[in-house]
Order: C-alpha cells, then structure tokens, then sequence
C-alpha cells in the first residue's frame, strides 16, 4: 500500500511537469457577458443591461493581488446578483435569479443555485444568496472555482435588518446575513459533491458588500466548508463595493484580511455606516476612487463621465457627487427666520461626513446603547413594514423621498428649529407628508400612516436637538440628500472601474503579496512560501509582526507543526513517554507524533523538544507523517550526486532519498561541489519553503484518502 502511496506521489510530479502547457490553453477563454441588473436609480422598474469581459485567467493570481479586470468582472457578478425587477413585476419573483442564471451561463458555469430568498418577497432578516461552480486550472492544478453573488439591490423588508446593530458586537443584521450566506455555501458544496481544492469568488454591493466581506472575514478566519474541502486563503476573491462597516475594529487586525477588496466612493456616505466611532470596521482593503481634492482628479473624472455617459440609466448623465455644497448659519440666528444669514461653506463631500457621524452619535442618537434600547426595534419594525409590503423597487421610495426633503430643505430646518414650529408639530407633518407622498407616487398604497407618524414623532426631538447644536451639518445634510444618495449608485461605480488605469488602484494603496512580516521582503526567495504556511495555517509569526526567517527550527516546533496539519486531533488517553515534553504547548502535538509514528525521541525517554532540528530529521518527521515507512528499493540513487551523501545518518537515509526525488529538497553548490548538508540545522525560511511544496504534493484530503486506504 506505501509503496503505492510513493508512487503515486511520483506520478503527480510528472503531472504536475506536464500541466502548464494545458493549462495555458484553458486560461485563454475570453468571454463577453452581457449582464442584466436591476438598476439603483429606481427610475424605471425593469432591468438594465451592461457588458464584462471573463476568463478564468482572472483566478490565477493569489487573491491577495488586486486586479483591475477582476475587479471590474467582479462587479458584473454583484449587479447580476440583484433580483431581477423584470421577474420581479411579470412573474412574481418566479425568475428573479434568472440575471444571475445568465451570467453564470455565459461565464461556463454550472450548478447554478440560489436560495429561497431570490424566488420570493425578502424578510427583514434574509438575504439572496446566488452560487456557481466550474472546474478551472492553476499553475499546474485542478480546482472548483465557485461564484457566490450576494444580493446587494432591491431587497425591500431587508431594510428592516440594515437598522439591527444591537449594543455591542458586528452589525447583527449583516452578521445574520454572512451565517445565512456561509450556511448556504456550505449546504451548496456538499449538494453538488464539491470536494478537493476550491477557488471562491464572492462579490456583493451595499448590503451584499457588507454580508460578502464579513462571509471573507470568516473563510479567512477558517470557516470550514465541509469534510474534504481546501481553501487557501489566496484562493479567496472577495471584491465588495460601496461596503459599509460590520465588524469591529478588535476584528479586523492583521493582512490576513487583505484578499478582502474593498471599492469604495469616498462620497458615499453608505461606506460611512454603522459609524467609525461606534468601533464599527471592515475587513480588507479599501480602494478609493477619485474624489475632489486628489491629484489630477479633474482629467480621471472625464475619463469617467466618457464611461458613465454610455451607461443605460446613469441619472441623466450627472455625476451628482460634484453638485455637492455646504451650508452654515451663526447659531445665534437660527430662530430669525432671516435666509440672508445663510452662507456657503467650502467644505468637500468627505470633510462634511467627519462632522455628520459626530453630530448623529452625539444628538440624534447619544449613543450605541441607546440606538439599541430605544430606536432599534421600531425602526426595524416601520422599515418592514413600509418596504416588506411594497411592490414596487424600494430604492425609487427612498430617491423620491430624498429629493422631496432635499427640495424643502430650508422649510424643514425651520421647522426644527423655531420654537413656535417645534411646538405645533409642523416638522411630524412635512416629513410625514413627504414620505406619504413618496410612497403614494411610487404606486404604493399599503403601508402603516400611525406606525409613520409614531416613528416620526419620535425622531424629531432628536434632529431639533442636533439641528440646534449643529446646524450648518443639519443644513448641509437636507440641502445635500439626493447628493449624497447618488454617490451610492453603481452606475457610478463602474464608470469608475471602466475608466481608472490599471494600476490606480495600486498606487493609491500598495499591498504587498508577501511582506506579511516586517523581517520578510516581498523579494526575499521564501517570501510566497511564508505566505502560503502563515495563510494556510501551518506555521505562525513569533510576535511583534516578526516571522524570524533565519531562526532556528525546533523539533518542538516542528511537530507543532505536523500536528496543525493533522487538525490537532485529540490525545485524551495517550500516554507521553517523554519526561522533558509535559506540560508545555507541545506535549499534545510531541504525544500525537509519537503515536503516530511520525516522530522518536531521542531516547526512549527523551524528545530534546528545544534542540534544533537538523534537515535530515525533518524530511524523517515528514516521511513518517505521510506513512512512508517501508524500505524503497533503489532510493540511494537519489544521492548520489551529493558530496556528503555519506553523511546521510541510516535511519534517516530513505526519507532524504526520496525527499529529494520528489524535490522537497536540494543540496547547496559550491566551487568543490553539490552538498547536502543533512546534520545542519533547519531554519524557519527552509522550513517554510519544503512545508509549501510537501503540501502541494500531498494535500490534507488527498493524504487521508490514501491513509484510509481507498485506493
């Protein structure tokens, strides 16, 4: 059976030696996909239709390398993500993934699904979720490459769950969103008999952003999807757009984030919420487009509007986040009523969302505990309601309820703040009214008049209060809605991916693929294989941001290692026949290798945990780890081309044999000749690097297939 076991490993070097060629062939087909997706504006209920350019090539880079064509790819799979408003209005949500069905189709994908949520009206709490898998190779490799579109548009009581923060903790709304996601993903994978090594590639907007990169948070965090099922975390694209924040900032420390893409407008006030000051973050990195204010912003702006005139529904050809102004007033002239007294405030887009966050946190809402105990549940209730029950797109409710405050904004302020007008309930009226008619005009005729004006009523105390002690942001804020909200359209949004050079995105924001730790640089030679055994899990820092390349390895250590890539099986009734290896962060892992026949001490009573690990001694612990422990006819040949062959201890001498055969390891050349250097020690880099090649030659699923003896 071992010998077979070799052999096969063999075989997969030979493979592996053949792939490329094939493998260049599979990357080169190119595909134009014409993505239909329910447009943002809400101006027009019925789909809109946009082209992208897919390859599988797009995967063939590590995840933690943004790419602008995956980027822009990425966004098609988002908006096609969205229910259809055309299924949505002929056929009662029968073929509302019927936009995603199509682009997945085009893109060669099969098994497509999606769950229940894209087939009937949303709950407060639910979200869509769109899955895809194809079989695609890299760099000599076979993998299952699944889409996941999370729905980001038109998802109407889900409004409900944007408003559920609760008072400590991730956003529960979106929270509640990933679980839903990754238990679908999950139950997806095993439905399909998805099995081996998997690239997944998730993309969402707004909402969907937010659920997608928390999903990312967890995969990288090793979320486990099923029994023989491997993800690297560098085969995770996870690109979000116009993202609000989820998690918390205690939960976003670390690059291991960093395939996590973030494409975000620094005017869209939606990237702003829940608030920075409420210990709300994202995952990942986020890439800002150009905004006012940056270098040479005006001529990356017409190259853009060039891209955005030639988008179906793009809001009039008007690139409203350019329209934006600010107000001030002098605080002791509120009460006068005197519309001289306001003047203009030259003050950016992103400038003003500094002081909005301060003026809600402080006086709409004192604080997060108090959203949670006396906002949260009747907000989520009223948005339920108002939009669980619509039947028409709930974004175009929101647009003309916005530009109808944004067009009395002068009378509303005064209605905050004029005691006379505070008193007589004038402000509940307008907003009321306002709302009522957005509703009415966009042909919705249900909806809850007394939950309304109840949820006003209470709301008003609250923006007089911040109107009186902040009013140039209350001002700016009001004359600014439609503004504001039109930066979150993704129209916008491609324009942007369409019309930056490709390495905009990486200028602004350099992230490196390797330099994980401050002592590893990105052009070192065991640079990917420091990132491969960190992101894989095998082999950790050793504190302060520090992976120490040139350290020594330790037998302790080393077996550590083995037994995380066993899955840290438990002990519980194994005897440690070491009395140096009790009682420290080893004894589990030294007891498993020593049961397992992975490893022997050095005595039958002695393990020498803290001695260095010679290069013999770790190809041994290696070999005995994959099983391999017959004796191999003709190994020696193997070594023959090293100097120091000799010095190969005997125990030993299988293992090396057949370590180099398999090109876990090479010798060093020298003027005198090729050496082995079996009995010097070996470090943390060399470790590293042979762990990163062992593991792509005998992956965990593939070494317990043949453990269990299938073959």
């Amino acid at each position: 059976m071992k010998k077979r076991i070799i052999s096969l490993l063999l075989c997969l070097v030979l493979i592996v030696s053949l792939v490329p060629a094939a493998a260049a062939a599979d990357m080169g087909d190119t595909r134009t996909v014409a993505v239909r997706y329910a447009s943002g504006h809400g101006e027009n209920d019925h789909d809109y239709e946009a082209t992208f350019t897919y390859s599988d090539e797009l995967f063939t880079k590590s995840g933690y390398t943004y790419r602008q064509d995956l980027a822009e790819m990425s966004l098609g799979l988002a908006f096609a993500a969205f229910s259809s408003k055309d299924s949505q209005y002929s056929d009662n949500y029968a073929t509302g993934n019927r936009n995603f069905v199509s682009m997945a189709e085009q893109c060669g994908f099969e098994n497509i699904q999606s769950n229940k949520w894209m087939f009937q009206p949303a709950e407060t709490d639910s979200i869509g979720i769109n899955c895809a898998s194809k079989t695609i190779r890299d760099n000599g490799g076979s993998y299952t490459l699944i889409a996941v579109g999370v729905r980001g548009n038109n998802y109407h009581a889900e409004w409900g769950g944007n408003a559920r923060l609760d008072a400590t903790g991730e956003h529960k709304g979106f929270a509640l969103g990933r679980d839903q996601a990754l238990d679908y993903l999950r139950s997806y994978i095993a439905d399909t008999g998805i099995s081996g090594r998997v690239k997944i590639w998730i993309a969402g907007y707004s909402r969907g952003a937010a659920v997608s990169n928390m999903v990312g948070g967890a995969l990288d965090n090793g979320y486990s999807l099923g029994e023989g099922v491997s993800l690297s975390p560098h085969d995770l694209y996870c690109y979000c757009y116009e993202t609000p924040m989820g998690t918390t900032k205690n939960q976003v420390q670390g690059r291991l984030y960093d395939n996590i893409q973030n494409l975000v407008n620094a005017n869209d006030l939606v990237t702003y919420v829940a608030f920075d000051n409420w210990d709300f973050a994202r995952y990942g990195v986020d890439r800002v487009v150009p905004t006012k204010g940056d270098d040479n912003y005006l001529n990356y702006k017409a190259k853009m509007l060039r891209e955005f005139y030639q988008i179906p529904n793009n809001g009039g050809n008007i690139y409203w986040p350019d329209h934006f102004q600010a107000w001030g007033i002098d605080p002791k002239d509120i009460t006068s009523g005197d519309l001289g007294k306001i003047f203009k405030v030259n003050m950016t887009q992103k400038e003003f969302y500094a002081d909005l966050s301060e003026a809600i946190t402080t006086c709409l809402v004192s604080s997060r505990a108090d959203y949670a105990e006396n906002m949260q549940d009747f907000l989520i209730a009223l948005l339920g309601d108002i939009f669980g029950k619509a039947d028409r797109d709930t974004s175009a409710v929101a647009m003309t309820f916005a530009k109808k405050l944004q067009d009395n904004w002068q009378k509303i302020f005064y209605s905050l703040t004029i005691p006379g007008m505070i008193k007589n309930g004038t402000a509940v009226r307008l907003i009321t009214g306002y709302l009522v008619e957005a509703l009415q005009e966009n042909g919705i005729v249900t909806y809850d008049l007394e939950g309304i004006e109840a949820a006003v009523a209470m709301l008003v105390p609250r923006l007089s209060k911040m109107a009186l002690k902040y009013p140039g942001t209350t001002m700016t804020l009001l004359a600014n809605l439609v503004v504001i909200m039109s930066a979150h359209f993704g129209e916008s949004c491609l324009a942007w991916m369409r019309s930056l050079p490709d390495d905009y995105m990486t200028k602004k924001q350099t992230v490196s693929y390797a330099g994980l730790f401050d002592d590893v640089g990105a052009d070192a030679w065991y640079a990917s294989s420091v990132d491969y055994v960190k992101y894989g899990r095998l082999m950790y820092g050793t504190g302060n941001n520090l992976f120490q390349p040139d350290a020594q390895m330790t037998r302790a250590m080393f077996a550590q290692v083995l037994y995380a890539l066993e899955g840290s099986p438990s002990v519980r009734g194994l005897s440690c026949p070491f009395t140096d290896a009790g009682g420290s962060w080893y004894t589990d892992a030294v007891i498993w290798a020593y049961h397992a026949g992975v490893v022997a001490g050095v005595s039958a009573t002695q393990f020498a945990p803290n001695e260095a690990l010679t290069r013999e001694q770790m190809v041994t612990m290696l070999y005995g780890y994959a099983g391999r422990d017959e004796q191999l006819s003709g190994s020696d040949g193997a070594l023959a081309s090293y100097q120091d062959q000799a010095s190969v201890s005997d125990w030993a001498r299988d293992a090396v044999a057949e370590a180099v055969a398999l090109g876990l390891i090479s010798g060093a050349q020298t003027k005198d000749g090729t050496f082995l250097q079996p009995q010097g020690g070996a470090t943390r880099e060399q470790a590293a690097t042979i762990l990163t090649s062992f593991y792509s030659l005998v992956d965990l699923d593939l070494r317990l297939m043949l453990k269990d003896s299938v073959l």
